[in-house]
């Protein structure tokens, strides 16, 4: 089970596969302040520090708004997060050591992982997205896979977000869970 994950670190896992769903789902999206607050800080930073490729991976627009971003940047912003989180909650300094805990736990331990996760994606992703306009076929599918048919519209898209994610996670680590009852329960 746990030789899926000796290519890559969790982290890793997490920043790519967040930035293939967020790139496959979102057509378009605002940022929140806070966020576009924080990237130009970063940026900044990195400037000072000579790396003058950022630029490339981040544009912000005459209002210093972000204009285009690469999506594994805020794949590893949201895989940081969500890490120090996990780190926090479980007490534990290595994301590996907590993966194996749970991979190596009883079912009751692997869904309210996953619970968690799915928690911490949508606090994420509503910090960062002031709004997405996303897919429809997406949401059209996802509607009727996970019983979302009398969910909040403003709600639905960093719900679907955080699906496409959590099932990559749940492939990633082989946790056989029943996704459709915790996201039900999380609603």
């Amino acid at each position: 089970m746990i030789h899926k994950m000796s290519s890559k670190s969790f982290y890793e896992f997490v920043t790519l596969a967040v930035a293939r769903e967020l790139e496959y789902f979102i057509n378009e999206s605002n940022y929140t302040v806070a966020f576009n607050s924080n990237i130009k800080n970063l940026v900044d930073e990195l400037k000072a520090l000579g790396k003058l490729n950022i630029e490339f991976m981040v544009l912000f627009n005459t209002s210093g708004e972000i204009a285009l971003i690469n999506e594994e940047i805020v794949g590893g912003y949201i895989a940081e997060r969500m890490v120090k989180q996990l780190r926090t909650d479980y007490g534990i300094n290595d994301e590996e050591e907590i993966l194996k805990k749970i991979i190596n736990g009883e079912n009751t331990e692997k869904e309210l992982f996953i619970s968690n996760i799915y928690k911490y994606l949508i606090k994420i992703l509503k910090e960062i997205y002031k709004d997405i306009r996303y897919r429809r076929e997406v949401l059209e599918s996802y509607k009727k896979r996970y019983s979302l048919n009398n969910m909040e519209t403003e709600e639905m898209a960093v719900t679907l977000a955080s699906i496409l994610i959590i099932e990559d996670i749940c492939g990633y680590l082989s946790l056989d869970v029943e996704l459709k009852n915790i996201i039900i329960q999380n609603l």
